[in-house]
C-alpha cells in the first residue's frame, strides 16, 4: 500500500467519524430548539423545559467540541493529500487549513478560504458546494449565540435569550447539514480514480 492509498483511507475513516458527531450535534440542537420552542409557547411548562434545555446545551456543547476536533482532522488529511497528489500553487498548508480557526480576527475569513481551495482543487468539475453557505451560517450562528448569552441574567433563561437562541440553534444546524454535504464529496471525489490518478501523474 503506497502514502496515497494510506491517506485516503484515513480520509474515509475521517469522515466517517466526523459524519457521526456532526449528527449528534444536530440531533441535540434540534432538540434543543423543540425543547425552547415549547418553553416560550408553554409557560407552565418552564421550570422542567428550563431543566432539559440546559442539559441539552451541554450535549450540543460537547459534540460540537467533539465534532470540531474531528473536522479539523479531516480537513488536515484532506489539505494534505491535495500535496501528496502534487498540486502546486497551493495557499494553504494542511497545518494553517485548520490553525486558522484559532487564530482571532483572522478566523473570520482565512478558514473559508482554505476551504474554498479544498473544494475547488479536490473537485474541479463541480465546485459550487455550498462552502458559502456553510461558512455564512457557521459566522451568524456563533454570532447570535454569542449575543443570546449577553441575555442571560446569573443563568436565568429571558424570553429574548431563548428566543435568540432558537434561531441561532436553526442556523447551525443548517450549518452542519452544509458542513456534511462538502465532507461527503471532498472525500468522494478525493477516492475517485482521478484524483488518485493525479497523484502519480
Amino acid at each position: 500500500m503506497n502514502d496515497m492509498d494510506e491517506q485516503l483511507r484515513g480520509l474515509g475513516a475521517r469522515a466517517k467519524f466526523s459524519y457521526l458527531l456532526i449528527w449528534i450535534f444536530v440531533a441535540a440542537n434540534g432538540a434543543c430548539l423543540a425543547a425552547e420552542a415549547i418553553y416560550l409557547t408553554a409557560p407552565g411548562a418552564r421550570v422542567s423545559f428550563g431543566a432539559m434545555i440546559d442539559t441539552l446545551t451541554v450535549v450540543g456543547s460537547v459534540a460540537y467540541l467533539a465534532s470540531a476536533v474531528a473536522i479539523g482532522m479531516w480537513i488536515h488529511r484532506a489539505h494534505k493529500n491535495l500535496y501528496t497528489a502534487g498540486y502546486e500553487g497551493l495557499e494553504f498548508t494542511p497545518g494553517w487549513s485548520v490553525g486558522w480557526f484559532f487564530v482571532p480576527f483572522a478566523n473570520l475569513v482565512m478558514p473559508f478560504r482554505a476551504m474554498k481551495e479544498l473544494i475547488e482543487v479536490s473537485c474541479p468539475d463541480d465546485t459550487r458546494q455550498g462552502v458559502r453557505a456553510w461558512w455564512g451560517c457557521f459566522t451568524i450562528g456563533n454570532i447570535i449565540t454569542n449575543l443570546s448569552m449577553q441575555f442571560m441574567v446569573e443563568g436565568d433563561l429571558s424570553e429574548t435569550a431563548v428566543g435568540m437562541d432558537i434561531v441561532a440553534n436553526a442556523i447551525t444546524i443548517a450549518s452542519a447539514i452544509f458542513l456534511y454535504r462538502i465532507i461527503g464529496k471532498v472525500t468522494t471525489s478525493q477516492q475517485s480514480g482521478v484524483f488518485v490518478a493525479q497523484a502519480f501523474a
